[in-house]
């Protein structure tokens, strides 16, 4: 799972120093492992349910794990600047849909939807940070298991005529 994904990544980066950060010099990437207690989705989680979260990482001595309460990436991209993030595709997928960023409109922040999508992505890239994205196993329309990768994801987000500035900040993992 993560541990594999981790060091996958770590691999990627070491062999792709452009892929960093590039206001960041070369440098062997710390492994930081981070659970939000907010999800977008489902608000605060239980406390019951962070502790099998929290075992799996237990036998690790080489990196770090934090707690947060950042649903969203443009609120860890503030609090971890210049950072590589880990994410599997179906996160991605999230990440690119603009329904997580309508609250700007809400919230007074101007427009939201695809305008507010833009102006946090680019506020990430600002940060200095990027994505890498490995393939996950997810449920098909049709019921069946699937395969989704990085770049299903940006096809789909093609409609939202993304700037290559945004797409620049997607790294896939194969």
């Amino acid at each position: 799972g993560h541990i594999q994904l981790a060091r996958a990544a770590q691999t990627l980066l070491a062999s792709h120093p452009s892929s960093a950060s590039p206001s960041v010099p070369s440098f062997s990437p710390l492994v930081l492992f981070e659970i939000s207690t907010s999800n977008a989705d489902k608000g605060m989680t239980e406390r019951s349910a962070l502790m099998p979260r929290f075992s799996q990482f237990a036998s690790l001595s080489s990196a770090l794990l934090v707690l947060t309460r950042a649903p969203l990436f443009l609120e860890k991209a503030r609090i971890f600047p210049h950072s590589c993030f880990l994410i599997g595709a179906d996160t991605a997928k999230r990440l690119l849909q603009p329904k997580y960023y309508e609250t700007a409109e809400r919230e007074g922040g101007g427009k939201g939807g695809r305008d507010a999508l833009l102006l946090a992505l680019n506020e990430i890239r600002m940060q200095g940070c990027r994505f890498i994205v490995g393939g996950r196993k997810v449920k098909g329309s049709d019921g069946k298991a699937d395969f989704l990768t990085l770049e299903a994801v940006l096809e789909e987000a093609r409609p939202l005529a993304l700037p290559p500035s945004v797409l620049e900040m997607f790294l896939g993992l194969s």
